[in-house]
């Protein structure tokens, strides 16, 4: 397990073998991006949650 945990440590410093094609700014972004994804991931799972609470809460209401 120490060695796939050091590999994933060296793949985001950019120092494992085959990722030096990319640049830290490169890696910077793809970790926002990963980021923004999760985020709206979220966003979207609340969004659907308050949408059916406002219909039960509507339909109660009547």
């Amino acid at each position: 397990m120490q060695t796939l945990s050091n590999w994933n440590n060296k793949a985001k410093a950019g120092t494992l073998a085959g990722t030096k094609q990319y640049s830290p700014d490169l890696n910077a972004l793809l970790e926002e991006n990963k980021k923004l994804k999760q985020q709206l991931k979220t966003a979207e799972m609340e969004r659907e949650f308050l949408k059916k609470a406002a219909a039960y809460f509507a339909k109660e209401s009547q």
